[in-house]
């Protein structure tokens, strides 16, 4: 789904989402970008009493694999018009759907992925083949039309 629906859909299954664990998020491999080749936003819309309080939220998160850098952002806004004009361009053009997944705060790129995705291996077993782990990240973020394959990073605005 597109960002707008899949802030739509946020909007009215926040509970339902909260309850089985799941969010909803875009994953996207941008080979060469300055803040990491595999990149996630995770959407959420919070409510609040106080006015000063933003109600559309995107946490962003990127890496490379085995790196222990990486780079984390929040991007707001206090209606959808608002913060569309905030995000980057990349996050706009992401296709987005629910996975069951926990918070990604402190992991780094390969653990989030494997949390996004269980059926990749283990990165900390001895065996695990890091080229093949890349491939397979890479083909899974794929499917879902989220590999940019040029070397310019996105737009950060």
């Amino acid at each position: 789904m597109n960002i707008k629906r899949a802030f739509e859909y946020v909007h009215s299954h926040s509970d339902e989402l909260t309850q089985k664990g799941e969010i909803v998020a875009g994953v996207a491999f941008v080979p060469g970008d300055t803040d990491g080749e595999f990149q996630i936003y995770r959407i959420a819309h919070e409510y609040h009493d106080d006015e000063d309080y933003c109600a559309f939220l995107v946490f962003f998160e990127g890496g490379s694999l085995f790196s222990g850098s990486g780079t984390e952002e929040v991007y707001d806004g206090d209606t959808l018009d608002e913060f569309l004009a905030e995000i980057p361009d990349l996050a706009k053009s992401l296709n987005y759907q629910v996975f069951r997944a926990e918070q990604f705060s402190g992991m780094t790129a390969e653990w989030w992925l494997c949390e996004l995705y269980p059926q990749l291996p283990d990165p900390d077993m001895m065996e695990t083949d890091r080229s093949a782990f890349k491939v397979s990240a890479i083909k899974l973020i794929s499917e879902l039309g989220n590999s940019f394959q040029h070397a310019e990073p996105s737009t950060r605005n």
